[in-house]
């Protein structure tokens, strides 16, 4: 068993605030897709406007607002560094491992289901497809942009959350951690 660190009172109140504009700001963003969502379908799937500009205005417009923005403002307010978060090539073998390692079973499950696909990354993003068959170099800006927001932010927007959750509900066992299962 680990010893563990409460948080002060202040901190905790840092804490709670923080996720609240984080999730806040994500809850605003989608509101603001569900009144304007038919349009912003109907533009992303306008194949007369360009796929560069149609996966930016959808990557950074939806899927940043909701999973990028709110992390992003609070790391400037609290004027924390993204490196405070673990982004940094420090154990980089080990986590690339474990992290194929959590996909097997995800894997395994989709070839019993028959959803296994080649191999392509952000694939189930709807606009990745025709990313894939646009020319040189809009495909490139594209699917630059798909990484971007809906791989890095994305993911790093939920590491930022677990992070603030573990330190506000710290746990004494070591796989028991409050933050990483929400």
């Amino acid at each position: 068993m680990n010893e563990v660190l409460k948080c002060t009172k202040e901190r905790r109140n840092q804490l709670i605030i923080d996720l609240c504009l984080i999730s806040g700001i994500s809850l605003a963003v989608l509101a603001g897709l569900g009144i304007f969502g038919q349009r912003i379908t109907d533009f992303v799937y306008d194949s007369y406007v360009n796929i560069a500009i149609r996966v930016a205005v959808i990557g950074i417009g939806a899927q940043f607002g909701t999973a990028g923005l709110g992390m992003t403002i609070v790391c400037l307010i609290r004027k924390e560094k993204f490196s405070k978060f673990g982004l940094n090539t420090k154990k980089l073998f080990p986590a690339l491992i474990l992290s194929l390692a959590c996909c097997v079973p995800d894997f395994i499950y989709c070839l019993y289901r028959g959803w296994v696909h080649a191999w392509c990354p952000f694939y189930d993003v709807n606009t990745t497809p025709e990313v894939l068959d646009s020319p040189f170099p809009y495909s490139v800006i594209a699917y630059l942009i798909t990484a971007m927001c809906w791989g890095f932010f994305e993911g790093f927007n939920y590491v930022v959350i677990r992070d603030k959750i573990s330190e506000l509900l710290p746990s004494k066992y070591r796989f028991l951690d409050w933050g990483a299962f929400a």
